[in-house]
């Protein structure tokens, strides 16, 4: 992914448990200067996160630190990417949509409660329980909580040399003007996320990355 790299690891010393580590862009944790507010952010909101739970969002159970590359840990789930459902089934139902992003928003609206803006809601962060047969998923889950601040970092940094890619496609025009993140930004990424899943395709499909962001920004 741009900013971090979700692996399924096992914890040796317990029973061999079964999680997922998260461990962010060996680039992103070696910025220095004012970019380093930027990550010192992200630790900051990441670990604000281990307090914050919810049954549609996977528990930020460890942030840290190892040879200089930041990671998270938290519980392994079995789920299918937005990317793969939507190549899977190519429309979701309105109907089966709404109860799947009512579980969405309700992470969202929790974790503002808790004092918690995600920033970086996209197809690799939104994830649904893995369907059985033909069926539809019956759960939405929401990761990455505390990587907002390194999606700004990126978009900062290199813009320039970005391509379209999944963590893009929901991208708010506050992020792209570099102003402050709220809960409309999470806001706007969850109805992207909602037209991709109800018509199969992300509301702006665009070769270049000007292109996306141009979208983003004035249509």
């Amino acid at each position: 992914d741009l900013v971090s790299t979700l692996h399924r690891a096992t914890v040796p010393d317990e029973e061999d448990r079964t999680v997922a580590l998260r461990v962010i862009a060996h680039d992103l944790c070696e910025v220095e200067g004012p970019d380093r507010q930027l990550y010192r952010r992200f630790r900051a909101q990441a670990t604000a996160s281990l307090k914050f739970e919810h049954p549609f969002s996977p528990t930020v159970e460890e942030v840290g630190e190892h040879h200089g590359r930041g990671y998270l840990v938290s519980p392994f789930i079995d789920t299918v990417p937005l990317s793969q459902l939507v190549s899977e089934h190519p429309r979701l139902s309105v109907d089966a949509a709404l109860e799947l992003f009512e579980q969405l928003a309700d992470v969202l609206d929790s974790g503002q409660e808790a004092g918690l803006t995600h920033g970086a809601v996209s197809p690799s962060t939104v994830a649904f329980a893995r369907p059985e047969g033909d069926g539809r998923p019956q759960a939405a889950y929401l990761a990455g909580y505390g990587v907002g601040a390194l999606l700004e970092l990126r978009l900062k940094r290199d813009r320039k040399q970005l391509t379209v890619v999944d963590d893009l496609l929901y991208v708010a025009p506050e992020q792209l003007r570099q102003q402050q993140i709220t809960g409309r930004t999470d806001q706007y990424a969850l109805a992207c996320a909602l037209v991709h899943v109800l018509t199969g395709s992300p509301p702006f499909v665009r070769d270049s990355i000007g292109g996306l962001f141009g979208a983003h920004l004035f249509v």
